[in-house]
């Protein structure tokens, strides 16, 4: 129950057949991991429900069942051509910008942190509609809100409103733009 000194090993974690992992998101709020592997496929396991993990539905929680890691681990379904390039994980919720540098989302949406334009929850990955022309270059997400620098270095935010610097006290359930005046945006978290 005390905090170790130190990080305590617990092994390799199996994400299947000779497979290695790029890039790794993690939330340990809600004690969820994604990775994208060597492949550029998205795996995610842990606790949180595995409609949330883009996992065939009913399935059980990734992670939380004997032999439900390594090649038992389901790929999440990007759709058709669609693979990885960065992941990012809320309290409830994913993004993934996909090798198109198109967006994803999906999970739990009561702020409209998904950014498709409603306020209900996605069990599968949804695209985000970032403007005309445009794509995205980094994602970071919080709580209930989600913020993306997008292809031409602004900044768009959505979700719980008081904290998205968009000038709104609402939820945005779409992209809005935040003003950062005549600077641009090169990094995100």
């Amino acid at each position: 129950t005390t905090d170790p000194p130190a990080p305590i090993p617990t092994g390799p974690i199996s994400l299947g057949t000779v497979r290695t992992a790029k890039v790794i998101a993690i939330n340990k709020i809600s004690s969820y991991t994604c990775a994208i592997l060597d492949t550029n496929d998205l795996l995610c396991w842990g606790y949180m429900d595995a409609a949330y993990a883009g996992a065939p539905s009913p399935a059980p929680t990734p992670g939380q069942l004997p032999d439900s890691m390594g090649d038992n681990l389901a790929v999440v379904d990007l759709g058709t051509g669609k693979t990885a390039k960065a992941v990012s994980i809320g309290y409830t919720h994913h993004c993934v910008i996909l090798n198109d540098d198109s967006l994803v989302c999906w999970g739990r949406n009561g702020y409209g942190q998904l950014g498709v334009g409603d306020t209900n929850k996605k069990t599968s990955p949804t695209p985000v509609d970032l403007g005309s022309g445009r794509t995205a270059k980094a994602v970071a997400l919080g709580k209930g809100h989600t913020c993306a620098i997008l292809s031409d270095d602004s900044l768009s935010c959505w979700g719980a409103g008081l904290i998205l610097g968009t000038g709104g006290i609402n939820e945005e359930t779409s992209p809005a733009a935040v003003n950062l005046g005549s600077l641009t945006a090169k990094a995100v978290a």
